[in-house]
């Protein structure tokens, strides 16, 4: 029986020219809600074992992506697929209606979303996708712009970037003293560790270990955030079209890094490092996107006296954020094309899956472009989309800061 789905397709960019001699395979998603969630799903009408009304969007760099929509049997049907990695993200968004019908506790839940990964190797293949209830949350990431182009001399130009963040929620929030890192840093098998050996710290489900950590500045009320409003820190708020003419004027920045070797804007704040090392410190102009492996957190203020602290295989000291402060955590990997063209052996998870069940595929830093937070509603105002999957909550975009 044939599945229940639009079969509409959009942006297919196919780099065979659509040769029939290359291998090709068919996949069907089916979608279900998971287990924890099923009551919630129920609340609003929504069949947990057969998800209607879901968006589905597979991609696989080189060929473009293909969407569809999932019809009443909870399926979406994607003939025609080159064989390879796909990354396939679904997300159910809520009506106000819907949101309306849900308990009073869960007045900030605004979709479902999940996300997998798959190797189409074969000529026809099913996989199921579970999808989790998103809370908009207060303080979120809500963009990454990472892009490492050459200046006209030639040299990898790595300081033109910028972390947006976003009050997704209802109430004015204060910066002052929140957290802004990156979660553990081993995330692929080096020569004193495994992926096993750092699983300790790096899927801790109790906190965030992090020894690049930076604090923002303020008294406690210095920096108000409104619902709705956003907020750059860039990691030199200079015009960085002086050096490369395609960057951004980021000389407006909210904050920005400070590093060893940097030059200081006087009319921007100062990020205040407080981790145990300086990201990068050959270079010395403080956090900027890794070039392999987007991967953030936000925390609420919190004092890293009292926290515990453990020195990995390595020797560098971390520290570990409870679980309780962390806001938001972002993470991604590579492109499927640029990760399989890599030698490095990638752990599976970047963070445990309490945190981000899955690393959105989509960093490519060749490219103009950033890591951008879906949509969730712009009715009233934009709201975010956090199903707590970067792979479901994360697109590319032009950078917008």
């Amino acid at each position: 029986m044939e599945p229940d789905v639009d079969t509409g397709r959009v942006d297919s960019t196919d780099t065979d020219g659509g040769d029939p001699n290359v291998p090709r395979g068919r996949l069907t998603v089916v979608v279900r809600v998971a287990d924890e969630d099923t009551a919630m799903s129920r609340a609003v009408g929504l069949d947990p074992a057969a998800v209607a009304g879901v968006r589905i969007v597979v991609r696989r760099v080189g060929s473009g992506s293909y969407e569809q929509v999932t019809g009443m049997q909870g399926m979406a049907d994607f003939p025609g697929l080159l064989y390879g990695p796909w990354t396939l993200s679904a997300t159910r968004a809520l009506t106000d209606d819907e949101r309306h019908a849900l308990p009073a506790d869960a007045e900030d839940v605004t979709a479902f979303g999940g996300g997998a990964t798959h190797t189409v190797a074969r000529g026809v293949d099913t996989i199921i996708v579970r999808i989790r209830t998103g809370r908009q949350g207060t303080v979120v990431i809500s963009e990454i712009f990472g892009y490492i182009p050459r200046t006209p001399s030639g040299l990898l130009y790595y300081t033109g970037h910028y972390i947006e963040l976003f009050n997704n929620g209802f109430t004015t929030e204060y910066l002052d003293g929140m957290l802004l890192g990156l979660t553990y840093n081993t995330t692929q098998e080096t020569q004193s560790t495994t992926c096993d050996q750092a699983a300790r710290w790096r899927l801790d489900s109790l906190g965030i270990w992090t020894q690049y950590v930076y604090r923002f500045p303020g008294n406690g009320t210095s920096y108000p955030l409104a619902p709705g409003v956003r907020v750059i820190i860039a990691t030199d708020a200079i015009d960085h079209r002086a050096f490369v003419p395609e960057l951004l004027d980021l000389s407006g920045a909210s904050f920005e890094f400070l590093g060893s070797a940097d030059v200081d804007n006087p009319s921007v704040p100062n990020m205040i490092s407080v981790g145990g090392l300086e990201w990068a410190q050959a270079l010395g102009h403080g956090l900027y996107v890794s070039p392999i492996e987007p991967k953030f957190f936000i925390a609420a203020p919190v004092s890293l006296d009292t926290l515990p602290r453990e020195v990995n295989l390595a020797g560098q000291e971390h520290v570990r954020i409870p679980r309780g402060a962390i806001l938001d955590v972002v993470t991604s990997r590579l492109t499927p094309e640029l990760d399989a063209s890599s030698p490095s052996i990638r752990c599976e998870q970047i963070v445990h899956p309490v945190f981000d069940e899955q690393p959105a595929r989509l960093h490519d830093n060749t490219r103009l472009q950033s890591l951008a937070r879906r949509v969730a509603s712009a009715v009233v105002r934009v709201i975010y989309q956090r199903t707590r999957n970067s792979l479901a909550d994360l697109e590319t975009a032009a950078p917008s800061p």
